[in-house]
C-alpha cells in the first residue's frame, strides 16, 4: 500500500528528491499505521502543562508536576505530586504511569514502580514519588515527573478446578527457582 502510494506520487512529481520521498514514506507510515486512542482531558487550572510526547517515536507521554511551591523530597519519603488534570479513560483501558529514567538516575522513582489508573477513576492524576537517594531532591512546577501510556485491558474469568491442567512446578520464587 505504501509502496503503491509512493510510486503513484513519485511518478506524477519527478522533481522530488530522494530525501523528500523518504520523508513521504515516513509520514505515510505514521498516518496509516500509528494507532491513536482518544482520551478526554480536563485541566483543573488554566496554566497546567498537558501531557505530551517528547518525540514522534516516544511510547509514553510525559506528565508534569503542577505545584504552587517547590516540593522538597526528603530521602526515604513518599510524596503525592499533583498534575493539575483529570482524564476520562475509556472502559476496557487503563493508563499506566511509569518512572522517568532521568529521575531514576537520581534515586527518584514511582512508589509502586508502575501505577495503574483504572477507567472508573475520575479524580486528579497524582504521581507517587519516592526518594530512594540519600539526598533531598526538589520537584519544581512543570517538571516532568512520570510518563503515561494507555493500554487495552483484558478481564479475566476465573474457573475453579480441582487440579491445574498443567501442574509441573519448578519450585522456588520465579519460574526457575533462582
Amino acid at each position: 500500500m505504501i509502496l503503491f502510494l509512493c510510486v503513484l506520487f513519485c511518478s506524477s512529481c519527478m522533481i522530488y528528491s530522494f530525501i523528500n520521498v523518504r520523508f513521504l514514506i515516513k509520514e505515510l507510515k505514521r498516518i496509516l499505521f500509528y494507532d491513536r486512542d482518544y482520551v478526554e482531558i480536563e485541566f483543573l487550572h488554566s496554566d497546567v502543562k498537558p501531557p505530551r510526547y517528547k518525540t514522534d517515536g516516544a511510547a509514553c507521554a510525559d506528565i508534569h508536576a503542577y505545584l504552587e511551591n517547590d516540593l522538597l523530597l526528603e530521602p526515604g519519603s513518599v510524596y503525592k505530586v499533583p498534575t493539575g488534570f483529570r482524564v476520562n479513560i475509556p472502559y476496557g483501558y487503563e493508563i499506566l504511569l511509569r518512572p522517568r529514567s532521568g529521575l531514576s538516575l537520581n534515586g527518584i522513582t514511582l512508589s509502586n514502580c508502575v501505577g495503574t489508573i483504572d477507567s472508573d477513576f475520575t479524580g486528579e492524576l497524582m504521581v507517587l514519588l519516592t526518594n530512594h537517594s540519600k539526598q533531598a531532591f526538589t520537584v519544581t512546577n512543570g517538571m516532568r515527573v512520570a510518563q503515561m501510556t494507555l493500554k487495552k485491558v483484558r478481564r479475566i474469568t476465573f474457573h475453579q478446578v480441582s487440579r491445574l491442567s498443567r501442574s509441573t512446578t519448578r519450585g522456588g520464587f520465579g519460574s526457575t527457582g533462582e
